[in-house]
């Protein structure tokens, strides 16, 4: 028996099992880097898998991310991160209070292993913690706006692996992703020593596609597992709405390849879509309507939940003007764009929802609301 080692004999017998962050690709307890030159949308991504960790919903091709505390260690670019998470939000059919879990730092921290700025992390984690959520994901970017010295130097680049590893330790099973910049001279892998490879237990990159705002994120090492295939993804521009001042905000969400909840080809829905999608899943909920297995709503129905959130939304508009918004005879309202992106399908009994999250989202609401005291459910219930 020793205090310091393990046998074979006795970890062999034990309960081996692997923990993921992310189902079937990032295991828990690990560190990494994502990396790719300016514009290869590496910081969509990394937005993407904060936020994905945050709510605990699927990202890349269909994987769930387990839910957990995010810290987002971001270094430049404030105002742009806020509006890549209000694009998400709005695109992933959440409410803002289930982004509780998702904090963005509010200016750079210095990551030197002996430094305060880690003191600092772990300090401002350990107190969030105390809402009740373990910290699962700390983000940091990027390498080049946070680290003590060059990062060319394998001496400085140690330092802040060091540092990186001190903050994963202070939360068990967290895991640490780096966003980085590719080589200047090779593209395929990161810049600066490569002491930050080594250090590594998985390096994803991300490339430019060959069409406007397309790329591919590859798993170029993964030091315990094969490396899952590579992905497309799109980076799918979307209009969130006006600032105080009337300027119009747009950011992108990313999509990837081969997710059936978000088809590469689908473009997001924006302004007033977003309103009438809610509006028609509300309707679904209210009404119960289900034809072969899917929950689907009366065109009337649909209208005067619409109605609703855009009375909500402006006070002032008049009923005609939100009926013309609603669905025009030359086919450009929002019902008829809703149709065109393929998020529904309108047919001669009302309007379905296509994506297979709004119907399960539906579901669930209605059995909520139709739970007994007694936790049974009332008989009408589809």
């Amino acid at each position: 028996m020793s205090d310091l080692f393990e046998s074979a004999a006795d970890f062999l017998l034990g309960d081996m099992k692997i923990e993921y962050l992310v189902e079937g690709i990032i295991e828990k307890n690990t560190t990494g880097v994502l990396f790719g030159e300016s514009g290869a949308g590496k910081s969509f991504i990394a937005v993407d898998l904060g936020l994905s960790v945050a709510v605990g919903v699927e990202i890349f091709n269909n994987n769930l991310a387990k839910k957990g505390l995010v810290l987002y260690v971001a270094g430049e670019g404030y105002g742009g991160l806020k509006r890549r998470v209000k694009a998400w939000l709005l695109c992933n059919g959440q409410k803002i209070d289930d982004l509780k879990d998702f904090y963005l730092s509010k200016e750079p921290i210095s990551f030197d292993s002996e430094g305060e700025g880690v003191a600092r992390v772990i300090e401002e984690g350990k107190r969030l913690e105390m809402d009740g959520t373990p910290v699962s994901l700390i983000i940091i970017d990027t390498l080049a706006r946070h680290i003590e010295g060059d990062e060319n130097s394998t001496k400085d680049m140690s330092n802040f692996v060091e540092a990186a590893d001190k903050i994963k330790n202070a939360f068990p099973n967290s895991v640490i992703v780096i966003v980085h910049h590719s080589g200047l001279n090779d593209k395929g892998r990161s810049r600066g020593s490569s002491a930050l490879k080594g250090a590594m237990d998985f390096e994803i990159q991300t490339k430019k596609g060959t069409k406007k705002n397309t790329g591919e994120i590859s798993f170029t090492k993964m030091k315990d597992s094969e490396p899952p295939d590579a992905m497309a993804f799109t980076l799918v521009p979307v209009d969130i709405g006006c600032d105080k001042n009337g300027n119009q905000m747009n950011s992108c969400v990313v999509e990837y390849g081969g997710c059936a909840a978000k088809p590469i080809h689908q473009k997001a829905p924006s302004g007033f879509e977003v309103i009438a999608l809610k509006a028609l899943i509300n309707a679904c909920i209210t009404e119960k309507h289900i034809e072969e297995g899917k929950y689907y709503a009366t065109f009337e129905g649909w209208r005067i939940e619409f109605q609703k959130l855009r009375m909500l939304d402006n006070p002032d508009a008049t009923d005609k003007a939100i009926s013309m918004s609603f669905h025009r005879s030359g086919g450009n309202g929002v019902s008829q764009k809703l149709e065109k992106k393929g998020y529904v399908l309108i047919a001669e009994i009302g309007a379905f929802p296509l994506l297979e999250k709004d119907q399960a989202r539906i579901a669930s609401e209605i059995i909520k609301r139709n739970m007994k005291h007694d936790g049974t459910l009332e008989e009408h219930v589809p």
